[in-house]
């Protein structure tokens, strides 16, 4: 990554290189930020030049700011647009849509192809008569790169020191802007005390730290619990007869909780802040201001024009909720949620994934909740690719 970021740095000094620009699909920000980190994967793997063009709901610039790279497009002299069609072979081209054959593919892109080249080709060549490569998807492109031969050996050699899918790029790549650290500040820290309430706060260069905390018997540390519900998936995978009440997924979330660990809870259903008050009282860390970003909980395409301020506030929740689930000391997050996925993904902390299915048998069989993270500290991030088209299993 030390190289990648001296090569990256060089290049925007000369302004020579070829580019590799990441313009996300609509959905919501887990699958957004899980497409840019592996976008930048590709980048690395070919040489190029990463960019973000990320203009709505509202710049990604002004919620995160770059890291390591400078991600964000040259001022004056923004890279070419392109018009999805088909790559002419050998035929130099300034911009070219990289894509997959997914509901949020652009009409005239050659998505099929693209999905191909992920799995099968050498990408640096396949790509070489393109000078800007714009890659748009919401997929976690690692799916694909992970078994394409020419870079399936590499990748497996890099997995035990930046493991979960290259996790590690997420702080590579980012740390929040002041109108996110300053709210997540006010949430970790003890009011007027100028310490950290729970170690992982925010320091005041905006990056995050996860916590190793030491725990008591009792689960107490100085650390919290990041625990976030993704209501949606629970009522798809629970009894469809019987779905499960807001009491009760948060009654099986706190399976995982140590009795008298803080907790910060984030969930799309803002119906469920009110039993997470009650489950936990004093133990939880303040509520956040704002809403749910709608657009984003349902999937569906955002009109900018349209936003207003209460939209702000939601989408600055959004991103605060998320850093917040990255300095966890531990992190119980819904199976299958790309928001709470990522958030693990980018923390070095233990983590689990919790559903209907697997609090069903916790509850049968009443392990306690130590012996239930001895099973969560051996074991990885659960991952499903059987519904992902075209990936290999």
């Amino acid at each position: 990554m030390d190289a990648y970021a001296a090569f990256h740095a060089s290049a925007l000094r000369s302004g020579k290189g070829r580019s590799l620009l990441f313009v996300p699909n609509q959905y919501g920000l887990g699958n957004r930020l899980r497409a840019m980190k592996s976008t930048l994967l590709l980048a690395m793997l070919t040489g190029r030049v990463f960019h973000v063009r990320w203009e709505e709901p509202f710049p990604l610039a002004s919620l995160v700011r770059p890291e390591r790279i400078d991600w964000r497009e040259p001022e004056g002299a923004p890279l070419p647009r392109a018009v999805p069609k088909r790559l002419e072979p050998g035929q130099p081209t300034k911009a070219h849509v990289l894509c997959l054959p997914y509901a949020t593919a652009p009409p005239g892109g050659d998505c099929a192809r693209g999905q191909s080249d992920l799995s099968n080709a050498d990408l640096r060549a396949a790509y070489a008569s393109v000078d800007t490569l714009e890659v748009h998807t919401f997929t976690d492109l690692y799916i694909f790169l992970s078994t394409n031969p020419h870079y399936a050996a590499l990748l497996a050699r890099l997995e035990p020191s930046c493991p979960k899918r290259m996790g590690c790029l997420y702080k590579f790549l980012f740390s929040p802007q002041p109108v996110v650290a300053q709210r997540l500040n006010a949430l970790l820290m003890g009011a007027g005390t100028g310490r950290p309430a729970v170690a992982g706060a925010i320091d005041t260069q905006g990056t995050t730290a996860t916590v190793a905390a030491e725990e008591d018997a009792s689960g107490a540390s100085a650390g919290f619990v990041g625990v976030q519900v993704r209501s949606r998936l629970w009522r798809i995978e629970g009894n469809p007869f019987a779905p499960p009440t807001g009491a009760r997924i948060l009654a099986c979330m706190d399976f995982w909780v140590p009795p008298h660990a803080r907790v910060y809870f984030t969930a799309d259903d803002d119906t469920l802040y009110a039993h997470a008050r009650k489950l936990w009282g004093v133990r939880l860390l303040a509520d956040q201001r704002g809403t749910v970003f709608q657009p984003w909980s349902t999937g569906g395409k955002v009109d900018a024009a349209t936003l207003g301020a209460d939209d702000e506030a939601a989408m600055v929740k959004a991103f605060v909720d998320w850093f917040a689930l990255q300095a966890a000391s531990r992190v119980v997050y819904t199976h299958q949620s790309s928001f709470g996925k990522t958030a693990a993904e980018s923390n070095d902390a233990p983590n689990v994934d919790v559903n209907h299915t697997r609090c069903s048998q916790v509850e049968a069989e009443g392990q306690p909740w130590q012996e239930l993270w001895e099973v969560a500290r051996t074991s990885t991030i659960t991952y499903d690719t059987s519904k992902v088209p075209g990936a290999r299993q």
